[in-house]
């Protein structure tokens, strides 16, 4: 405490003879002043509280492009025990020659796996091959997916997702849809991960930063989600 008591000399010195020069009618107003700096010092300084050296989640609402299967999303995470996901609250649009995207749910309940796949919103269904541009995924341990992250993880590029939370990002290329970005991590338990051929490497990025930053969908322990559901008219498949 010594330097706290030392630091609270030189910051207040000054005060003290503002004081006695105005007179004891302005004792109450500097005493209040004097006390603001000194939380001001001691919250920076980290004495007071954690705040500041914390992230909070966010609870924006997710991107209109989800909007058309949150329902579905209610309806389906509570049946797959253990499993959740993020969703980002902005993602890109398509680029120049894809009509749009069309997101639509893939689940594995045997390998714990749940993936809203990004369609070519003008491909018909089920989506297979190059309709299939990429996903979001999450997935749980001991699993396949793990074992591709510990791959990523050795063979990848680290980055900060949150001040608690790295992922790791490559690029590859797949025998079925051309090169790829992708990006996945570890958090809540499971495995996340962002993947996609008509995204680049930044927009790929900017969606797991959004994610990991994200509440989770579902409160297993409440039984209950933290975003509305929103009107699929609301939302435009052409982006």
């Amino acid at each position: 405490m010594g330097f706290i008591n030392n630091n609270k000399k030189i910051l207040f010195g000054s005060l003290d003879s503002v004081s006695s020069f105005f007179g004891e009618d302005r004792v109450n107003a500097i005493s209040r002043l004097k006390n603001k700096v000194l939380t001001l010092a001691l919250t920076g300084l980290g004495f007071i509280g954690t705040t500041s050296f914390c992230v909070s989640e966010t609870n924006a609402a997710p991107d209109p492009l989800f909007s058309p299967i949150l329902q579905d999303i209610q309806d389906r995470l509570p049946i797959l025990k253990g499993m959740n996901i993020r969703l980002p609250s902005t993602f890109p649009n398509a680029p120049n020659g894809l009509s749009g995207y069309r997101p639509e749910i893939y689940t594995d309940p045997k390998n714990g796996y749940f993936a809203i796949i990004f369609a070519v919103s003008s491909c018909p269904q089920p989506v297979t091959g190059m309709c299939d541009t990429g996903r979001i995924f999450s997935a749980k341990k001991g699993t396949s997916t793990e074992t591709l992250f510990r791959q990523t993880q050795q063979q990848g590029i680290s980055i900060n997702l949150t001040r608690q939370v790295s992922g790791y990002y490559r690029s590859y290329r797949s025998s079925t849809r051309g090169g790829m970005e992708e990006v996945m991590w570890e958090q809540d338990g499971l495995i996340y991960g962002v993947m996609s051929r008509s995204m680049s490497k930044s927009e790929v990025i900017s969606v797991a930063k959004s994610m990991a930053n994200e509440r989770l969908i579902y409160d297993s322990k409440n039984t209950t989600f933290s975003v509305p559901v929103s009107s699929p008219s609301q939302v435009q498949f052409n982006r």
